[in-house]
């Protein structure tokens, strides 16, 4: 009988955090799009529409709250 050769494959474990699951919870609810509709839209002097600031902040809370 002979031994089989080893498989190039082998086990690595990440740790990933809770943001994939609030993502995926905030984009169930339309988070973005209401956010979107009740702020002003983008001005010309910035660089990002307050929408996505408001996200980013709200992810924040969530992930931090403790």
């Amino acid at each position: 009988m002979r031994c089989q050769a080893r498989a190039p494959f082998r086990l690595e474990s990440r740790w990933v955090g809770g943001l994939p699951l609030v993502n995926g919870l905030l984009r169930r609810l339309r988070i973005d799009t209401y956010l979107t509709q009740a702020l002003p839209a983008r001005d010309a002097r910035t660089r990002t529409a307050p929408a996505q600031i408001l996200g980013v902040l709200l992810r924040n809370i969530i992930l931090n709250q403790r």
